[in-house]
């Protein structure tokens, strides 16, 4: 999104964009009710609106400069209640009998990288979306495997006009054409 909005903007100045984040739920409620053109959401449920784009690796993520093996009880920095990723991640560590504290929830990414940045919690993100001074840990590090989340394109039919269909094939490029995810290909 950082280089997509860049240029699309400058692609088309006549259009002024606005842009929501939001628990994916909460987006694709809101395209469905039609107060949102287009959504970039995580896949919770199988919809009618959605267009599967792929697959993607959970990951757990900490500060470069942080050992796991600090944490006898594991900090966690994630997102609210009815977030499938802090579903993922609370599933896998009670599985694994893993103990674990909620120190940080946020429904923005910002709110759950700056204590992961500094070293006061981990999270999960996808491997894209891994913050500047943070890593990833693996089952190897002793952190139970996440699964893959899916990747889905809501867009609203028959309000489809040049700007919106330029900014609907870049977004999905964007998804697609990233290493970390396991595209659909389509049959033509």
């Amino acid at each position: 999104m950082p280089d997509l909005l860049p240029r699309f903007s400058a692609q088309f100045p006549h259009i002024q964009l606005e842009v929501q984040c939001d628990i994916s739920d909460a987006l694709v409620k809101s395209f469905q009710e039609g107060l949102l053109d287009v959504v970039l959401s995580v896949r919770h449920k199988p919809t009618q609106s959605g267009q599967l784009l792929g697959w993607e690796p959970m990951v757990w993520v900490i500060a470069e400069h942080v050992p796991l093996a600090q944490w006898l009880i594991l900090p966690l920095a994630l997102n609210p209640e009815g977030c499938i990723f802090r579903a993922h991640a609370l599933s896998a560590l009670g599985r694994e009998e893993k103990p674990w504290e909620l120190r940080y929830i946020s429904q923005s990414p910002t709110g759950i990288n700056v204590p992961v940045q500094n070293g006061l919690a981990l999270t999960v993100k996808t491997p894209r979306s891994v913050p500047p001074g943070c890593r990833i840990v693996t089952e190897a590090d002793g952190l139970p495997d996440l699964g893959h989340v899916e990747i889905e394109l809501h867009q609203r039919p028959g309000h489809s006009s040049e700007a919106l269909q330029a900014f609907c094939q870049a977004l999905e490029a964007v998804v697609t054409d990233h290493n970390g995810i396991e595209c659909l290909h389509l049959g033509a």
